[in-house]
């Protein structure tokens, strides 16, 4: 987690010592042309953009079994972005917005020599608040812009479920069993509830996933007019799961971003 912060305080101090040679550069040498970014737009700028989610989960331990268990594995993004000038002679932004994401997955388990299945269903919804330091090049005549951007995303987990459903034979009947967590819930797992005939709800007592996260946030935009193509990345600092005294497994998330959007 430090060495990524310094990597975010460096580049910032790199663009911020840039942005000020260019800027004495500029203003003594208007008669020479000024810098090679005096052409390229500064005005601010906002996006609204639909993304798709590649998630992985780095478990310490035992990555196959979670990874069917907890299947933490698509999403879709749907996010405004806003671009603010913080030096007016280059084209250096903070960026900052919103984006809601639906993380979902799914993975079927079929026991060897039994018949018993269990369909795994995983759904959560999170706000997301990324702060970025960007730096948009421009071309032919800045209808072409290519923006690498890096900095903190902010990830609140608004709330998630994880439902079991079993499939087995009991005295040569078919019985269907379903269980439904509430991932964000410390209430304690053996307090079950049963919600309407053979569906039960329970919480995850000291395994529930933590609601905040902190990210470092990275990637590149390519606009060309009003329309943008974008791929990102975030990797969380802290996990989302933390160990207990029964399960000491650990988890740190990491969601890739590619996305579509307009520009205005």
């Amino acid at each position: 987690m430090r060495k990524m912060l310094l990597l975010v305080v460096a580049f910032f101090a790199m663009a911020t010592t840039a942005s000020a040679q260019f800027a004495q550069s500029n203003a003594g040498g208007q008669g020479k042309g000024g810098n090679i970014f005096a052409s390229m737009p500064t005005d601010g700028y906002n996006r609204v953009y639909f993304g798709y989610n590649p998630v992985t989960v780095s478990w310490s331990e035992f990555a196959s079994i979670y990874n069917e268990f907890m299947p933490i594995k698509n999403g879709l993004t749907l996010g405004y972005l806003h671009g603010t000038n913080i030096v007016k002679s280059l084209p250096l932004f903070v960026e900052y917005g919103a984006n809601l994401q639906w993380t979902f997955g799914r993975s079927k388990i079929e026991a060897d020599g039994y018949d018993e299945k269990l369909d795994t269903r995983l759904n959560i919804f999170s706000l997301n608040v990324p702060v970025n330091v960007a730096f948009r090049f421009s071309f032919l005549n800045n209808d072409f812009s290519v923006t690498p951007y890096l900095g903190l995303n902010f990830r609140f987990n608004l709330g998630g479920t994880l439902k079991e459903i079993a499939t087995y034979y009991e005295d040569g009947e078919k019985v269907t069993g379903t269980m439904k967590y509430r991932l964000f819930s410390k209430k304690d797992p053996e307090d079950v509830e049963e919600v309407r005939d053979g569906v039960y709800v329970a919480g995850m007592g000291d395994s529930a996933l933590k609601r905040f996260q902190v990210g470092f946030n990275c990637g590149v935009a390519f606009s060309y007019r009003e329309y943008s193509f974008g791929v990102g990345y975030v990797t969380d600092f802290n996990k989302i799961v933390k160990p207990d005294v029964d399960d000491p497994v650990t988890g740190r998330m990491g969601v890739t971003t590619i996305s579509v959007g307009y520009n205005f």
